[in-house]
């Protein structure tokens, strides 16, 4: 899960920084610090205590906050803004310097790049929690001038504080930084790994009408690596799909509907049988093949005639001049109907 794989990054992030400090001269080890029952009990308190951390400051910076200015602000503008107050909630440390500040801005940044990554917060609470565990019970690094209570060695810090971190621990020692940098690469990678496995459509086939293009740009331009298809422009080879997406437009053309039509003026003029018949062979195969369809407005109807289902084809009040040639048709509604689909129609 993201939980486990976030702890394992985390993980070794602080322990190439640890590795570093060791082979460095930075740091030393005389033994274990603890004794007795201090080996069971100190071990379970501060796994509880990092897990409580990384659960809150995840929450609190890349959850609810961050997620509220990115459907308002864009990702970037929410991503600097939750990071600012992520590294500004920390100035109050004692000893608290430009690396450190720097380290912890960069870590908040990537972090909030996990969260879009995954779609989850977990890989973060996972990455944090490891981390700080690490950091603070294993290598017993200071905090802020303050040494852990309950570490698990009992380690001196004598070398220069570009290595240890000095007064800060190892969150402001330049080992974090190639650590960092490797944490970023390993969720790029990861990223594009994920995308592939998980993204149900990156090769999309659809029919776009010209003057629906406007409306499909926006969301298609912010992810790129979907590649659309669109058959109006040329021909698409359904081999090559990993799914079908119906968009909304005309009427279906009377000759590919499976009903008598009392009325031919409820089908709009504009139809358009060359798409018709291109979609419904294109449902056909991609029934056959086990593709993802996703079908919008018109689409639903689509598919629904392409199983063999009929059509109502008209609400009353749709005929109206005023209604009819309509792209975008203002939303008529009674509050006094029983059923919220009668409300809104």
């Amino acid at each position: 899960g993201f939980f486990w794989n976030g702890s394992i990054v985390g993980f070794a992030a602080i322990a190439f920084v640890g590795a570093g400090m060791l082979i460095t001269g930075g740091m030393s080890i005389q033994g274990i610090a603890l004794r007795d029952s201090d080996l069971t009990t100190s071990p379970f308190l501060w796994l509880v205590a990092m897990l409580l951390i990384g659960v809150t400051e995840e929450y609190v910076f890349r959850g609810y906050a961050l997620q509220s200015l990115w459907r308002g602000a864009g990702f970037w503008p929410a991503t600097l803004i939750t990071t600012a107050l992520f590294a500004g909630a920390h100035l109050s440390k004692p000893h608290e310097n430009t690396i450190d500040i720097g380290i912890i801005f960069a870590l908040g940044v990537l972090l909030c790049v996990s969260v879009r990554v995954t779609g989850s917060l977990w890989w973060a609470v996972g990455w944090h929690a490891a981390f700080d565990f690490g950091q603070f019970f294993i290598i017993g690094t200071r905090n802020g001038g303050q040494v852990p209570q309950g570490r698990l060695f009992d380690a001196t810090f004598v070398g220069p504080a570009w290595i240890t971190g000095g007064e800060l621990g190892t969150e402001a020692s330049y080992f974090m930084i190639p650590a960092t940098i490797a944490t970023f690469c390993k969720t790029g990678a990861w990223h594009k790994r994920l995308y592939n496995t998980h993204c149900m459509m990156p090769n999309l086939a659809t029919w776009i009408r010209e003057k629906d293009e406007k409306w499909f740009h926006p969301f298609f331009a912010t992810h790129p690596d979907i590649h659309v298809c669109n058959a109006r422009k040329g021909d698409v080879s359904t081999d090559q799909m990993d799914g079908l997406l119906l968009t909304g437009g005309s009427d279906i053309a009377p000759e590919f509907l499976r009903q008598e039509i009392a009325d031919p003026t409820l089908i709009d003029k504009d139809a358009d049988p060359v798409r018709d018949r291109w979609e419904f062979e294109t449902i056909s195969k991609s029934l056959a093949c086990g593709l993802p369809i996703l079908g919008i407005c018109r689409g639903i109807q689509v598919l629904n005639v392409a199983l063999g289902g009929t059509l109502k084809l008209d609400i009353p009040g749709h005929k109206h001049p005023d209604q009819k040639d309509h792209d975008i048709q203002p939303l008529r509604y009674d509050t006094t109907a029983n059923h919220r689909f009668e409300k809104v129609n």
